[in-house]
Parts: C-alpha cells; structure tokens; sequence
C-alpha cells in the first residue's frame, strides 16, 4: 500500500528499491478512486507508481482494472450466513469529524421525522468507528427520541446486520460500505 509507508526509514527503503530498478505498483485501499474529482489520494498514489491498480476502472494511462480484494472478507462472511431480515432499514453514518458533524445529524433528523415509523418500525442505525476501542454509538444520541435500534459500528458483525435489513441507506458515498454492499446485491441508497 503505497500510503503505508509511515516512517522515513520506510520510505528510504522503497526509494531504494525503486532506485536499483524495482517497480512500485499501487493498489486502490478504498472507495471514491475514480469516482470524486480531484482525490488527493489517488493522485498522489497514481503519481509515484509505475502501475496502480483499480478496483475494475480505467481512466488513466498507468490504471489496471483489477478485483476489489477489500470487499472480498464481507462478501465471504454475508454468503455465509443464513439470516432472516430483522430490520426494516439500516441506516449508515460516516466519521462524525468536526467539518460533518452537523451535516450527519442534519440528515439523520431529516430521516427521522419523515419516516413513517407505522409502515418501517424496526430502524438500525450504524455509525462509522474512527479506531476499534471508540464508542462511536455516542455520535448517534441524538436519534435517542426516534427509538431507533443501535449498531456498534464493528466491522466484524457488519456483514449481519446489512444480511437482517431489508435496505441500507448510506449517508455518505462514494464508500468501501456501499460497494460491499453493492457486491452482494444488497437493497442501498446512497444519499
């Protein structure tokens, strides 16, 4: 991963490497390569690598379209499992960061108040960890009054709480999230 290389001494060793005639080949990590304008990552990854390779795109010269090998766990787990739906929709946030927070709870209220709880009243909200030891269901309190259902925000059990939920709307896009689920022909709307 060529955003892995944290330390100088890491970065000394690839350069290195590259210097004596090894090629750096790059390899998309997430989503929104390819699909938002401008993203930072992907130009300064494309940049230095001699190929970089997609998840299944092409627009530049040195892109190879290859397979979403980061979906691949989700999509080996969901097969797997022999759920019946428990939920009427799962509802996804992103990182709740400083510059968004408002926007998420913005949605969320939006959701809330417009859905006809009489017709989905089994909601699960999910919220996007920042690290594994946060408890990021803090972010979703707000939700608190609308009696919604609560996801950890694991990643570990995401593949069954998408399988027991009739759709998932994804409050952020583009996402690794939404092509996981997209993978399996999963229900998602990404607003």
């Amino acid at each position: 991963n060529i955003t892995g290389f944290p330390t100088s001494y890491s970065r000394y060793i690839v350069a290195k490497y590259i210097g004596n005639g090894a090629k750096l080949y790059g390899y998309q990590h997430g989503a929104s390569y390819g699909e938002t304008k401008n993203h930072s990552s992907y130009y300064h990854e494309y940049k230095i690598a001699d190929k970089y390779h997609t998840w299944g795109w092409k627009i530049n010269e040195k892109d190879v379209p290859a397979f979403a090998i980061r979906v691949t766990p989700f999509v080996d787990k969901y097969r797997t499992l022999n759920e019946s739906v428990k939920f009427d929709c799962l509802i996804v946030f992103g990182r709740f960061l400083s510059w968004n927070k408002d926007k998420y709870i913005s949605k969320g209220l939006y959701f809330a108040k417009n859905i006809d709880r009489n017709k989905y009243p089994d909601i699960i909200a999910r919220p996007r960890k920042e690290h594994r030891k946060e408890n990021a269901i803090s972010n979703l309190m707000f939700l608190n009054p609308y009696n919604f259902h609560f996801h950890s925000g694991d990643r570990s059990d995401t593949p069954l709480v998408v399988k027991q939920s009739k759709v998932v709307i994804l409050l952020f896009y583009p996402s690794t999230f939404a092509f996981e689920c997209m993978a399996v022909n999963h229900p998602i709307l990404c607003v």
